[in-house]
């Protein structure tokens, strides 16, 4: 954690020291009783922000080592006017990564904390991404799926407050990474969230155990969801070669679990309006393409959704056994359980 310690010269710090009010010396030293009261009888000295663009916010995280108490937080990020507590210095380090390992610690001690106090943290993440959604920064996600981890490792799978928090922190910064914005006022908590959970993967790596976690806990509704690209979960999940294409045990494990949480789920075809060549692209179709094998997956999509084999492939216009036995490494066990599975396709070939 050592290139989030501030670097500043000991002259800067001294005319900083010397023209700043007495809150942000007091946050700088990491003085947090003191702090807090001075907050409580000058809470406009919340608002100062110096010629060189360092605010309270950065002076109370100006070292990452230290972790700030949640009373400061909430008190300096809920007075009212508070705009700009986020500097171009503070989107450096940033206070959004400080706040996830601080939680990470928290985990990691395994320290009860009551059920306000997650609800508490939670508004604060929210207060610090309204103030500047650029506090997500380039180490930012890492930081998240560090706490994940942790939490898997170190935390309390009884705990309902404790999973509802994660999960919640979870949606609301991978909400804000893609789109660039808080949700407007009501627009629904973790709308496409397994559909982000998986895409996010191809940029950050996190434990296969927290995705099918998340579809025990999201997974009916989550899973018949149509992100911008008009894929679901289960398209999303086939189409991310590198996300699961090296890795079939656990693509499997994920299909599997899809199919079983939300059946019927690959009856969803691609799109709601994408037909091209007015043909409907199922998700067996692209399992196909891409190289799905039978007892990898395919038997799974097949079985969840028998329909498709009636339909042909838009790109290529054939059926699905006709795409596999056009395949170089055709599989010839493949392409019988298909038609065993749907035999009157032949006639309509």
């Amino acid at each position: 954690m050592s290139h989030f310690t501030s670097h500043a010269s000991t002259s800067h710090t001294e005319e900083y020291r010397s023209t700043s009010p007495p809150l942000v010396n007091l946050l700088r030293s990491s003085k947090w009783s003191e702090s807090l009261s001075r907050l409580r009888s000058h809470p406009q000295e919340s608002k100062y922000i110096s010629t060189n663009g360092e605010t309270c916010l950065f002076a109370a995280f100006h070292d990452c080592t230290k972790h700030v108490p949640l009373p400061v937080l909430l008190g300096i990020t809920s007075i009212k006017g508070n705009s700009q507590l986020i500097s171009k210095k503070m989107r450096d380090c940033t206070v959004l990564d400080s706040i996830l390992l601080s939680l990470s610690d928290l985990i990691r001690m395994r320290k009860r904390i009551p059920d306000y106090e997650y609800r508490l943290r939670f508004q604060v993440i929210c207060k610090v991404l309204e103030m500047d959604t650029r506090v997500i920064a380039g180490d930012t996600l890492k930081y998240l799926f560090h706490f994940v981890r942790i939490w898997l490792d170190y935390g309390s799978r009884s705990n309902l407050s404790q999973i509802k928090f994660v999960f919640a922190v979870t949606d609301v910064i991978l909400y804000v990474n893609q789109e660039k914005r808080m949700r407007l006022n009501g627009q629904q908590s973790f709308e496409n969230f397994l559909n982000r959970l998986i895409c996010i993967r191809e940029q950050c790596e996190y434990p296969t155990e927290f995705l099918l976690i998340a579809l025990e806990q999201f997974g009916s509704d989550g899973c018949i969801e149509y992100d911008k690209n008009g894929h679901t979960p289960i398209i999303n999940v086939l189409e991310s070669a590198s996300l699961f294409g090296r890795d079939v045990k656990t693509r499997y494990k994920v299909l599997k679990k899809i199919i079983s949480i939300c059946p019927n789920s690959s009856q969803l075809p691609l799109g709601k309006n994408t037909k091209p060549n007015g043909h409907a692209v199922y998700p067996l179709h692209i399992a196909i393409q891409k190289g799905v094998e039978y007892s990898n997956g395919l038997k799974l999509i097949m079985m969840d959704c028998t329909c498709a084999l009636s339909y042909k492939d838009p790109s290529s216009m054939l059926f699905p056994f006709m795409q596999v036995a056009s395949a170089k490494d055709a599989k010839v066990d493949t392409i019988y359980q298909l038609l065993l599975a749907n035999p009157n396709v032949i006639a309509d070939s």
